[in-house]
């Protein structure tokens, strides 16, 4: 289960408030998409700043609420998708690749908690005697079904990565 949150504000990056802040002024909670709290454990860093990390135990939007002082810290709360990569179907593949034969890849990711993710999937491929990184055209079929289209135009070997949020897809069929 993979967690994305990306941004200046996000629960991953670090902020420290001015004043020199203890650990007794920092309060932080997460809250499960069903609503269970989480247990989340807060580390000083050596420069002063704070980090948090719990265990999502479940795909879905999680919220992260970060408090100073009894006060929201900018951008708080934080919604924080997680979710499943292992959980992509992949509805069709080809089994063999023809030169100059357009090959199609479809995947659908609705069961992993990626729609939350806003259609962030993509197809990576490589392949041939020079190892020919490919242009893969995709057709968004809807906000979690994707079709994915690519043309070999050489012989040999080729490499096909899913990527959800950046992170390697096994999928499944």
């Amino acid at each position: 289960i993979v967690g994305c949150a990306n941004n200046s504000n996000s629960p991953n990056s670090s902020a420290s408030p001015a004043n020199n802040p203890t650990i007794s002024q920092l309060k932080a909670t997460v809250t499960g998409p069903k609503g269970e709290l989480l247990y989340l454990k807060l580390y000083q860093q050596a420069n002063g700043d704070y980090v948090g990390e719990y265990t999502p135990v479940s795909i879905g939007q999680h919220r992260v609420d970060v408090y100073y002082a009894a006060q929201p810290v900018a951008g708080s709360p934080f919604l924080v998708p997680i979710f499943d990569p292992k959980l992509i179907d992949v509805i069709q593949s080809p089994k063999e690749l023809t030169v100059g034969q357009e090959a199609v890849v479809e995947v659908e990711w609705s069961k992993c908690g990626g729609s939350m993710l806003f259609g962030d999937v993509e197809l990576k491929v490589s392949g041939g005697p020079n190892g020919t990184t490919y242009n893969v055209v995709q057709e968004n079929l809807s906000s979690t079904h994707r079709k994915f289209l690519f043309v070999p135009n050489e012989t040999g070997l080729f490499k096909a990565s899913l990527l959800l949020a950046g992170h390697h897809a096994a999928g499944r069929n």
